[in-house]
């Protein structure tokens, strides 16, 4: 009889009903405000931007955040451009300072409703995979898988 009635009162809570969650639709502008290459290559580290963009839309924890960051720098400076790495590398960092948060740039812009810095669920990888895989976006399938298993690896 108690097992019954624990089973009712379970079965009733808020998280039963509990809708999915649901991404915003992705957006980027690479490298906001910032070039994304120099007057001779002027799409030179455009696509370590989109990355980034696509981690800033997802979220996830303050080490997420950070990591982030050292990839973007990473990427720039692979792209044969370190000083450039190093700038836009400061520059993301000195922003996540800043008091004035775009809706459309914070960190985790994807939800609505949820933590600034707090892990991604698997439910949540799960409902941006599902959202990128819509073919509404212009990412290669590389991109999106390789995106999807960093989520899965950077999982707390």
């Amino acid at each position: 009889m108690l097992i019954t009635i624990l089973f009712i009162l379970t079965s009733f809570t808020p998280m039963a009903f509990a809708e999915p969650p649901v991404p915003s639709d992705f957006k980027t502008d690479y490298c906001t405000n910032y070039p994304e290459g120099p007057k001779d290559h002027p799409d030179a580290w455009k696509h370590c931007c989109l990355k980034h963009d696509l981690y800033f839309w997802a979220g996830g924890s303050k080490q997420n955040r950070y990591d982030a960051d050292l990839e973007l720098k990473a990427c720039i400076a692979e792209s044969g451009y370190p000083r450039q790495a190093e700038v836009m590398y400061r520059a993301v960092r000195i922003g996540s300072y800043s008091p004035i948060k775009y809706p459309d740039r914070r960190w985790g812009n994807a939800w609505e409703k949820r933590p600034e810095f707090q892990s991604l669920s698997l439910e949540e990888i799960q409902a941006i995979k599902t959202e990128l895989e819509s073919d509404s976006y212009d990412l290669t399938v590389e991109l999106k898988n390789t995106f999807i298993s960093d989520l899965l690896k950077r999982k707390d």
